[in-house]
């Protein structure tokens, strides 16, 4: 027989099932706990070498009044020769199951193999200072360093027709845009402006149809341009075809932008304005956050994911900020079950099971189906999530020994509207010696490039810029120093970014229902926000609205 005594789970409760009052009564009686079954295995609480608490919302000046109290009762009333090696393992009230490996969702920093020193975003990678203040805000409370997006130079965009042609990056007095493309970026822009992204009942029900129906009844479907503009902006946008997206779904989106002239900025009010550059230099940065175990710390290290550049550096702050050992890596929920007011279970499919008073999901709609609710959510909110598609977005970023679109008079941005490259930007960070691109593929577009083989991708994409950049060109092009891709809608617990969209005739009734509470159960994606859907304001502005709610909901229940 073995001569270790192993004992897990002794609570400070009394064999009647009532607890003590008192926090250090129940300390006691969780030791009394562990004398009885000591002795039950054939050992005496003097045998005791080591004693692990579990510690939930205590100070240490607290556990220092109970701990030392009780070790001094073993020792004093069980002839226990020392006093044991005890170790406090604080659990935090909140508790942050993470499906993934990584924190930040759709937000993901990597450091180049050719230049580790050097870092790019293959996730999220733009804010605004002036547009989108929380989350610049988060940049300033944590130090964190930005740039200003690189837009100096000529686009180089091809048309529906496969001509390319190379944009001035300041048009001249008599270069216009008119005809029908001028009306539909008119029309469009109209009825985004007389849409509020807070109440859902005030679009004719007619006219929610598919965006390129309502093109259509508008006049402008017959003009090829105007289809393939329209198509384009829609896979811009949703990262779907203009016959996927509902109208209403569609002027929403833009309008949370805030409308179409927002979103198409470029500049100071754009929301392509800055990027991450980098943040403090901090031991979490290598090491990852205090809000993680230990073994996801070391994890994070070995995996060489967690970085103080990009956005990541977002995610890492407020993880940083967040209570020690509160967040749980790798721990995708399977399911979730509410008893009664205030009680909630969520089980991790790895079979931690964590007791809550409140639930946020803070997860993609379409993302729901993967948890087993009890109850099961209510109809609506299943159909809602039955009827939601996410986003069909891929990123591609082409590192290279020097920015030559640059010497080139170019700006980095490229538009297709045949692909598979849709749009692009300049990634550079001239301190690291870091020059990319930043190249999307989206919609249909992507869908026929996932079908390739991952070779086949890469040259697919060089060569189609090689193409756009003409022959003087396509050498430097083709010269690649390394070639990164984040094909998101295989991304999983993700499934595409960076939102979802549903169909015609469906907003109206699902939108409010979206945000909706389901008894303790509360919703907090970023699909859920007024303001900047698809963007990390809306992610963040969704999370602040939802943590109000829980909180507003908790002091009811007081």
């Amino acid at each position: 027989p073995g001569r270790v005594i192993l004992t897990l789970g002794e609570v400070g409760q009394r064999k009647d099932g009532s607890w003590p009052d008192s926090f250090r009564g129940q300390v006691e009686q969780a030791v009394a706990n562990i004398s009885t079954a000591l002795i039950a295995g054939g050992g005496y609480p003097r045998d005791i070498v080591q004693l692990r608490f579990y510690v939930v919302g205590w100070t240490e000046s607290l556990a220092m009044d109970i701990i030392g109290p009780v070790t001094d009762f073993l020792r004093n009333d069980h002839g226990m020769p020392h006093k044991p090696l005890t170790t406090l393992l604080p659990v935090s009230k909140l508790a942050f199951p993470e499906a993934k490996h990584r924190i930040g969702g759709r937000s993901l920093t990597q450091s180049l193999r050719s230049t580790p020193d050097a870092f790019i975003d293959m996730g999220a990678a733009w804010i605004n200072k002036t547009t989108q203040p929380t989350v610049y805000a988060l940049c300033e409370k944590f130090g964190l360093e930005t740039v200003e997006q690189y837009t100096k130079g000529d686009t180089i965009e091809q048309d529906h027709d496969g001509r390319t042609h190379r944009t001035p990056e300041k048009p001249s007095e008599n270069t216009s845009i008119s005809g029908p493309i001028e009306r539909f970026r008119q029309i469009v822009t109209i009825a985004a402006s007389e849409r509020t992204t807070h109440r859902f009942d005030d679009f004719p029900e007619n006219q929610d149809v598919s965006l390129s129906k309502w093109v259509e009844s508008k006049g402008l479907w017959q003009y090829p341009e105007v289809r393939g503009a329209c198509e384009w902006l829609c896979l811009d946008v949703v990262g779907r075809g203009s016959n996927e997206v509902g109208m209403y779904y569609f002027l929403d989106h833009l309008q949370s932008g805030p409308g179409l002239e927002m979103i198409a900025t470029k500049g100071d009010v754009g929301p392509q304005s800055l990027r991450v550059k980098k943040g403090v230099e901090s031991p979490t940065a290598q090491y990852g956050t205090k809000a993680m175990s230990t073994l996801a710390r070391t994890h994070c290290k070995q995996m060489d994911w967690l970085t103080a550049s990009g956005t990541s550096a977002i995610s890492d702050a407020i993880a940083n900020d967040m209570p020690a050992g509160s967040i749980l890596l790798s721990s995708p929920v399977g399911e979730i079950v509410q008893r009664n007011t205030c009680e909630a279970y969520v089980t991790t499919e790895s079979g931690l099971r964590c007791k809550a008073k409140k639930v946020i999901l803070a997860i993609p709609t379409n993302a729901y189906s993967k948890v087993h609710f009890t109850p099961p959510l209510s109809q609506i909110k299943r159909s809602l999530v039955s009827k939601v598609k996410p986003s069909i977005y891929s990123k591609v970023v082409l590192s290279y020994t020097a920015p030559w679109w640059r010497d080139a008079g170019l700006s980095g941005k490229f538009q297709s509207r045949s692909g598979p490259i849709c749009f692009s930007w300049d990634v550079c960070d001239l301190e690291a010696k870091q020059y990319g691109l930043a190249l999307f593929v989206l919609g249909k577009i992507a869908t026929s490039w996932h079908d390739l083989s991952k070779l086949e991708r890469e040259e697919a994409i060089v060569e189609h810029l090689a193409m756009l950049v003409g022959s003087e060109l396509a050498p430097k092009a083709w010269d690649v120093k390394e070639i990164n891709m984040a094909e998101w809608s295989e991304e999983e617990y993700v499934w595409g970014i960076p939102t979802s969209s549903i169909e015609s005739g469906l907003l109206m009734k699902y939108d409010a229902a979206s945000r909706e509470s389901f008894g303790d159960l509360h919703f907090g994606g970023s699909e859920t926000a007024y303001e900047w859907k698809g963007y990390l304001e809306g992610a963040i502005a969704a999370g602040k609205r939802v943590a109000a709610e829980v909180i507003e909901s908790l002091n009811i229940n007081k």
